[in-house]
C-alpha cells in the first residue's frame, strides 16, 4: 500500500515543479514582450532556434547555441524520461513545453538578427482562458517533443492522465484529458474551445 502512495507523491512533486517551470516561462514571455514591442516571442522552426531559444535570457540562461542543453525550466521532469534511450539528438532539442501554434507570427531564416514578430498580447481577447505553453507534444518520429501544440498535436498527458497549461495572463492549470479541448471551429468564435486555442474573435491568415 505503501508504493503507490509514494508514486503518487513524487508525481505530486514532479507536477508541481513543471507548473513552477510554466510560471517562470509564462512571465519569460512578458518579459520579451515588453522589449519587443508587446510582441510575443515567435516560435520559430522545428529545430533551432525556437521560442525556447529567444527566452532563454528572460529565465536567467544565456542565449543558447545549437549543442548546448535545453535549460531545466523547458524540461519536464515527469517528460523528460520519454527521451530514454533517443541520444541521436542534440540536447538543445529535449525541451519538452510546446507553444500554443496560435502565438506564432513572421519567422524568417534569412533575418541573421531571427527577432521576428510573434503575435501580440493585446490581440487575445480572453488571456485567462487562452493557452499559451504546455507539456508538450511528443513526435514519435522524430524522437523529440515539438516545439509547438495544436489540435493535430496534442499534448501528451504526463500528469495522471492530464497535463499542465500556461495560460497568456500568466495563470497555469492542471487540465484533465478528458476536459482538454482536443479541437475547436474557426467558425464559431464565441465557443470555450476557440477561446482555448484562439483567443481572438477575428482571424486573419498571416497576421494577428
Amino acid at each position: 500500500m505503501l508504493l503507490p502512495a509514494l508514486a503518487q507523491a513524487r508525481e505530486k512533486a514532479r507536477a508541481a515543479s513543471c507548473a513552477s517551470n510554466l510560471k517562470q516561462i509564462g512571465l519569460a514571455y512578458i518579459l520579451y514582450s515588453g522589449d519587443y514591442d508587446e510582441h510575443f516571442a515567435p516560435i520559430g522552426p522545428d529545430w533551432f532556434p525556437c521560442w525556447r531559444s529567444y527566452i532563454s535570457p528572460y529565465v536567467g540562461e544565456s542565449e543558447p547555441v545549437q549543442t548546448s542543453p535545453a535549460p531545466k525550466v523547458f524540461r519536464c521532469p515527469t517528460a523528460s524520461p520519454i527521451y530514454i534511450g533517443q541520444e541521436d539528438h542534440p540536447e538543445w532539442y529535449r525541451g519538452t513545453y510546446g507553444a500554443n501554434r496560435s502565438t506564432e507570427g513572421w519567422w524568417d531564416p534569412s533575418d541573421s538578427a531571427r527577432r521576428l514578430a510573434g503575435r501580440k498580447i493585446s490581440t487575445y481577447a480572453y488571456p485567462s482562458q487562452t493557452m499559451l505553453v504546455a507539456d508538450g507534444w511528443f513526435y514519435s518520429a522524430g524522437h523529440r517533443f515539438s516545439r509547438q501544440v495544436w489540435t493535430d498535436s496534442l499534448p501528451v498527458m504526463v500528469h495522471s492522465e492530464g497535463c499542465n497549461v500556461l495560460f497568456v495572463d500568466g495563470h497555469v492549470s492542471y487540465l484533465k484529458e478528458t476536459t482538454f479541448p482536443s479541437s475547436f471551429a474557426w467558425s464559431n468564435w464565441d465557443s470555450p474551445e476557440t477561446i482555448f486555442w484562439v483567443g481572438s474573435d477575428h482571424h486573419v491568415t498571416g497576421q494577428w
